[in-house]
């Protein structure tokens, strides 16, 4: 093989080390706060809706393209940064070593920076949130390309070809791809261990007193027969135009199905994206790009006036409007929505002439959100949507501490939540 000066090689690799040191610490820290949002009762950043939505690392760092094999995809570019870091030192360790180094780190760069590109035109077109730091990594991975390409004058193909051509230089980049994977699969133990140990602490810091528990035309009554009352009330806060909130509204029917207590599962209205407690209070209208208050007083409107049987399908009707462009709720859409379920809707009639937009200005339906925003922020203590409490139950009754729950949460930490709560509870007679 042709002999290169160390001096070219030597930048380049000080530019990769830079850049793998940047996208390792910061992959680090996603992969604590993902991990923190998931096991934490009162952390939500990656798990629950910003308040202003078109800049959002929650949505993306919560998209199911951001897990994979069970675990963060921050778990996954540690293990590489880790990867080209370690490479990027051996390059500047003798001509042999270079010989090796230079053609793997570059197909490292490009197979890095491919999968950068399609997550990076998934989050803007798909679902159309940009995250700073998930940009940063991007950043960090076109610079990665750059240095690795400044390494190998040939570009690809010649890297390409110097492995075909050497099976000692094929063998070694099979342990790269063996160590990567090997370092993401020790992160991903370290992290469920961790998971695991959380869930057995102390909850007293995640705990609300309870105070009184609304009633909610959207009700999944326990699915038990009546010697066997409810133990647990999940009082759920969902806001119609908050992706999380979505995930919630399908999680909970299952969760419910599935889990060994009888549990009665109760949805609020939150609508913490365009409802301000105070304005709402008083009236205001919902001018907001959203329009989720809108939505959260016509849902109680189609339940006031059409089938209240139907409240739930009317919700899923709702929560599908995320498919559709900005705003979500207009008039026209509403009426749409409502004429669905036989509620008579014409967003062209005046207000007090038409019963479903003449019921959403009602002072009644602004008293029912103005109830279930203070709940959700003065009782359950939350700031943002989704969010719950968990409220045991003794005797069909609210009974001590209600365990409570910021964002959305895997199902292992819910169980096991729900567990040290009844634990506490005598069985009832």
């Amino acid at each position: 093989m042709t002999r290169r000066p160390l001096h070219r090689d030597a930048v380049a690799a000080l530019a990769i080390w830079c850049f793998s040191l940047q996208g390792l610490c910061l992959s680090a820290l996603l992969t604590a706060l993902k991990y923190r949002a998931d096991t934490l009762c009162d952390e939500d950043l990656f798990a629950a809706c910003p308040l202003a939505a078109t800049s959002s690392c929650a949505t993306v760092l919560g998209d199911s393209w951001a897990t994979v094999l069970g675990a963060p995809l921050t778990v996954h570019s540690s293990a590489f940064y880790l990867v080209t870091l370690v490479l990027a030192l051996l390059t500047v360790c003798g001509a042999q070593t270079r010989n090796f180094t230079r053609p793997v780190l570059l197909l490292l760069a490009y197979a890095g920076f491919a999968v950068a590109l399609v997550l990076a035109a998934r989050a803007a077109l798909v679902l159309g949130a940009l995250c700073p730091y998930c940009l940063f990594l991007d950043i960090v991975q076109l610079g990665i390309l750059v240095a690795a390409r400044l390494m190998n004058p040939d570009g690809l193909r010649g890297a390409w070809l110097l492995l075909r051509r050497s099976p000692r230089l094929l063998a070694g980049a099979g342990v790269t791809v063996l160590a990567l994977v090997t370092v993401a699969s020790v992160q991903r133990t370290l992290l469920r261990r961790a998971a695991l140990t959380t869930l057995q602490r102390d909850l007293s810091p995640c705990e609300v007193r309870l105070s009184q528990v609304p009633e909610s035309p959207l009700t999944l009554r326990a699915d038990s027969d009546d010697s066997a009352p409810p133990r647990l009330i999940a009082a759920v806060f969902l806001d119609l135009a908050c992706p999380h909130c979505r995930d919630e509204f399908e999680f909970w029917p299952r969760f419910q199905a599935t889990a060994p207590w009888p549990i009665e599962v109760r949805l609020y209205h939150f609508p913490a994206t365009s409802c301000d407690l105070e304005a709402l209070s008083a009236g205001a209208p919902d001018l907001s790009p959203q329009r989720s208050c809108d939505a959260a007083r016509a849902l109680h409107c189609m339940i006031e006036l059409g089938d209240p049987n139907r409240a739930m399908a009317m919700t899923e009707a709702l929560f599908a409007a995320q498919d559709r462009p900005a705003p979500h709720f207009s008039a026209s859409h509403l009426a749409a929505v409502a004429r669905e379920f036989g509620v008579d809707a014409d967003p062209a009639r005046p207000a007090d002439q038409d019963p479903l937009f003449g019921c959403m200005v009602d002072p009644a339906t602004t008293d029912a959100l103005v109830r279930d925003m203070r709940f959700a922020q003065h009782v359950a203590e939350l700031d943002r949507p989704p969010g719950a409490l968990l409220i045991p139950l003794q005797r069909g009754q609210p009974f001590g501490r209600a365990q409570q729950v910021r964002g959305h949460k895997p199902q292992a930490t819910l169980e096991a939540w729900i567990s040290a709560l009844l634990a506490d509870l005598p069985e009832p007679p």
